[in-house]
């Protein structure tokens, strides 16, 4: 979160520089400090006052050949950008995370969630638990979102994405092919068994390694809980709920 917003606000500074700087309006001979148009003037040997200002033309850096006019919209954006990135460095410490957060958008949390905010992620689950109707894009996207983090093995699993699973589980938005995707990612089933054989054996000795560590989830009242799956070759069941595979 804090790369984030020092991105965000880094954003803004780049903005803002450009905004200040200005487009170029015109070009020909300007006066430098109030940026009057000299166009046809004649410049005699000695000083010449700026008809606009009355400022002395002639000698070095009082001529410019390029007129800027700074860019309002962009600046005003430059500003919002950068309070906002430094209010996501703020709100922490004010210690009114979760109220803020409360107040975002659907597309906001689901996004800040999926960047590692943990209280983003509490509150997508309780949006998720709660009595209001989320569009079905809310559903879609934090599912993927939960799938796609737990098929990543370089992050440790956070079980909130687990309980994000298991309400979309049980209010049937899994699709036979995610539900799929989802007991592949967070059941690891290792075999060993050995690479010779002895003429005439009837029975061969295996040692198999069954762990489930990125199929566990935990609640919006922070109680953690784990996902009981029975894998067949056509499907599983999911605490007792019967799925399976595509021609399965």
């Amino acid at each position: 979160m804090l790369i984030l917003a020092l991105c965000i606000i880094a954003l803004g500074f780049v903005l803002l520089g450009w905004s200040i700087r200005g487009r170029v309006a015109g070009r020909g001979r300007f006066c430098a400090h109030c940026r009057f148009d000299l166009a046809g003037l004649e410049f005699g040997a000695g000083p010449t006052p700026c008809p606009e200002c009355g400022r002395s033309i002639g000698a070095a850096g009082t001529i410019r050949t390029i007129r800027r006019q700074r860019r309002s919209k962009m600046l005003l954006v430059a500003v919002l950008i950068i309070v906002a990135g430094s209010a996501i460095i703020a709100v922490p410490i004010t210690g009114n995370t979760g109220a803020i957060i409360a107040r975002m958008p659907d597309r906001v949390v689901l996004y800040t969630a999926q960047r590692g905010s943990i209280p983003a992620l509490d509150e997508l689950i309780a949006r998720l638990a709660g009595p209001r109707t989320l569009p079905e894009w809310v559903w879609s996207d934090a599912i993927e979102a939960a799938l796609e983090y737990q098929a990543d093995t370089t992050t440790v699993w956070e079980p909130r994405w687990g309980e994000v699973i298991t309400l979309a589980w049980s209010t049937q938005r899994m699709s036979d092919e995610q539900k799929g995707r989802f007991a592949r990612n967070g059941i690891r089933i290792k075999v060993w068994i050995r690479d010779r054989l002895q003429a005439g054996e009837r029975s061969v000795g295996l040692w198999v390694d069954f762990t489930g560590d990125r199929a566990s989830g935990i609640n919006m009242y922070k109680t953690p809980y784990d996902l009981r799956h029975a894998i067949v070759v056509t499907g599983g069941t999911h605490h007792q709920e019967r799925w399976s595979l595509p021609g399965g």
